[in-house]
């Protein structure tokens, strides 16, 4: 449950579209999820780093179409 509560606030949080301005804004506020780098390639495929800024974990999220991943890039010590 809780696995699709945190996919689900990053999709959110990869909807807003967040920019470099609102990174430095969100670590201001102390969210938990950041979006770090975001690309979009054609008509409905893009890819996002999400950082999780409570465990320092560092996320891929690939979207195409309807279809979309989420996975760990690396563990941050």
């Amino acid at each position: 449950m809780k696995r699709i509560l945190i996919v689900l606030m990053i999709v959110a949080l990869f909807l807003c579209g967040c920019g470099k301005k609102e990174i430095k804004e969100a670590e201001e506020k102390q969210q938990r999820f950041v979006i770090e780098y975001q690309q979009t390639f054609g008509i409905g495929n893009d890819i996002s780093i999400i950082r999780d800024m409570e465990t320092g974990k560092t996320y891929l999220f690939a979207h195409s179409g309807y279809a979309g991943g989420l996975t760990i890039l690396e563990e941050n010590k």
